[in-house]
């Protein structure tokens, strides 16, 4: 069972690398239209991640190590970040395909920006998951400790 939940971990980030680099690709193709090719509410689903890792980070030892509620309380908060940023990379789409900005120097500016929101966004929220993916497959270890004994 360890074996297929190794797999299953690779095969997510693998397949979730690709989904990344296919959308950040579509949606620089897209640039002149400003079409949405990742979904406005995207930001949820890493909320979603983040309010779990969070959650997760709070169980108490002996259940889980320190080393591994350290690692999945900062893939929570990186994946807060990527929550802020696809949100943004959403909200300046929006502002770019508005008919007063559209027409004017700004609507570029808007489009990189969000381009370049949404990539960081989602780079930072495929590391994190990673990360959290990981963990379930192999939990860290706390370091041995060096008493004076």
């Amino acid at each position: 069972m360890n074996a297929m939940r190794v797999w299953a971990a690779q095969a997510i980030r693998v397949i979730l690398a690709a989904v990344v680099v296919l959308v950040v690709v579509l949606q620089c193709r897209d640039f002149r239209d400003a079409n949405e090719v990742f979904p406005t509410a995207g930001f949820v689903i890493f909320l979603t991640f983040a309010s779990f890792a969070i959650s997760w980070a709070r169980v108490n030892p002996p259940i889980s190590t320190f080393a591994e509620l350290k690692r999945v309380k900062r893939a929570g908060l990186d994946l807060l970040i990527a929550t802020g940023l696809t949100f943004a990379s959403a909200a300046l789409l929006r502002l770019a395909q508005d008919s007063v900005i559209k027409a004017t120097a700004l609507a570029p500016l808007a489009l990189i920006l969000h381009v370049l929101t949404l990539s960081i966004g989602l780079v930072v929220g495929w590391i994190a998951l990673s990360t959290l993916l990981g963990q379930a497959v192999h939990p860290a270890q706390d370091p041995p400790s060096e008493g004076p004994f």
